[in-house]
């Protein structure tokens, strides 16, 4: 090969004056061919192209003759578009090899169940993990097959948008055959809807974060997570406002009397029933009625209360109430005992004694409120309940009491009649020993807040008005029988002094 110098002064004669050159005067573009530059520290001759968009290059031709890099450019660039179609065909085959969603969804529960039975996480928590996946796949179909590195920021947000708005396709859909009420139905778009938004928003942020993790095992790479992008919505931290003692005897008697649309007397009864054992025990809904579905394999669902949990025949009667396990190995009846509320002759007692009459048919296996269906049920009653008697809050705003409401109800009556918190959290079902208790069951009613402001009240006893001293310039007190000897003695030697 020529030396350096012989190099730079045999092209410069052929090269066309008057071609441009980079800002750091570096790169020379030449006229002709297209996309031929030449680096002028080291004069070799470097190739472009553009092509589907893509800017190829610039790449080296390992030449520095003008008449050599002309002839073989139209190779260099037709070799870097064969390479280019060759990725764009590795990464069309890629994205059909990613991982769908339902691929991530079904991976994120399958860990979220192994999680349970490292006592990780509880039972209720896969649940709404659960609930949270079927609702994404239910209200956006497509996404079940689409690989989650397909899905764009913009579809996250407005998905997410439509969510928190409750629109139709959130809030209204065809109640599938053979089921009472449209249980399908997703719970958003109100102010009940915060912490059902945070669910779906967490539970889709982590679908995706496991699909980036299977991508990077394959050896795709990652990529964004778009829906780490969208923020969760702050939970309020008020707590919701209870009706007073009066108010839900109010409601009791709205659902015994009227109910749902003046139903039979035997479902308004029920509901009745429930609502009342629920505000004076503090159960779960799920620890009532059984609603809690096994999902680990071979699994049983939760039994709900059943008659031979009702322990109402001693002097000390008492609830069995069922906990909700933690572990796979962990058996449903762990129990915790509740006392019942005002003791053997208390309203508990009496209420427990009419449902045997009504209710019990000999079999202690059978539940005690196996003809309710599910705790929508017991939010129509209560819900309609205080619409029809317009009750409002301590803040003049409607009163809107749900079923869980009844949990802290059950709380607040306790701290009332001075329980002490370890006695409450047990229970509650809690093993905190009643912090969980004290900052989030237990309520200031307004009228318990007034009955202690009267306590403070001290009474001063009445007393016999205080005899007034009589200081005289000597500095010294006398009483009232001082004054009145003194005065006998002066009139006695006023007398003497006159004679008399």
């Amino acid at each position: 090969m020529n030396d350096v110098n012989a190099v730079v002064e045999t092209p410069a004669k052929k090269i066309k004056e008057g071609n441009h050159f980079s800002p750091d005067g570096k790169w020379e573009t030449m006229g002709r061919p297209a996309g031929l530059l030449r680096y002028k520290p080291s004069a070799i001759f470097y190739g472009r192209a553009r092509y589907r968009g893509i800017l190829l290059g610039p790449k080296s031709l390992e030449t520095s003759d003008y008449d050599v890099a002309c002839k073989i450019l139209p190779i260099f660039i037709q070799k870097l578009k064969e390479q280019l179609d060759n990725n764009l065909a590795g990464l069309n085959a890629a994205a059909k090899a990613a991982t769908t969603w339902s691929q991530a969804s079904a991976e994120f529960i399958e860990e979220s169940d192994n999680l349970i039975v490292l006592g990780t996480i509880q039972h209720a928590a896969l649940l709404t993990r659960i609930r949270s996946a079927k609702k994404i796949a239910s209200f956006w179909p497509s996404i079940t097959t689409t690989p989650a590195r397909g899905i764009t920021p913009k579809e996250a947000l407005g998905f997410m948008t439509e969510a928190r708005s409750g629109t139709k396709r959130f809030t209204q859909r065809p109640r599938p055959s053979g089921v009472k009420g449209n249980q399908d139905a997703v719970f958003l778009g109100g102010p009940e809807g915060v912490g059902s938004f945070n669910h779906l928003l967490w539970t889709a942020q982590n679908i995706v974060d496991k699909a980036i993790a299977m991508d990077s095992a394959r050896g795709l790479g990652g990529f964004d997570n778009p829906f780490r992008a969208i923020p969760r919505i702050k939970v309020p931290t008020n707590l919701p406002p209870l009706p007073s003692e009066r108010q839900l005897e109010q409601i009791l008697e709205e659902i015994f009397n009227n109910g749902k649309h003046k139903r039979t007397e035997e479902v308004r009864f029920r509901a009745w029933a429930g609502v009342d054992f629920l505000s004076m025990c503090g159960m779960r809904i799920g620890e009532l009625l059984g609603e809690w579905a096994g999902t680990f394999k071979g699994d049983a669902p939760h039994p709900g209360l059943i008659w031979e949990d009702l322990h109402d025949g001693g002097d000390e009667p008492y609830i069995d109430a069922t906990c909700e396990k933690k572990r796979k190995d962990e058996n449903w009846r762990r129990k915790r005992k509740i006392p019942f509320f005002g003791g053997k002759d208390g309203p508990m007692a009496a209420l427990v004694s009419e449902l045997r009459a009504r209710w019990y048919t000999g079999d202690p296996k059978v539940k005690v409120f196996d003809n309710i269906a599910s705790w929508s049920g017991f939010n129509s009653f209560l819900k309609r309940a205080c619409r029809n008697l317009k009750l409002l809050d301590d803040n003049g705003k409607p009163l809107n009491t749900v079923e869980h409401h009844l949990r802290h109800i059950f709380a607040t009556r306790c701290v009332e009649g001075n329980v002490s918190w370890k006695a409450l959290a047990e229970w509650l079902g809690h093993e905190d020993g009643g912090i969980i208790a004290a900052k989030t069951y237990c309520h200031l009613r307004i009228e318990h807040s007034f009955e202690m402001a009267s306590r403070l009240g001290r009474k001063v006893p009445p007393t016999a008005p205080a005899t007034p001293k009589n200081i005289t310039a000597s500095g010294k007190n006398y009483t009232a029988d001082d004054v009145e000897k003194m005065a006998k003695r002066l009139a006695a030697m006023e007398a003497l002094l006159k004679g008399e």
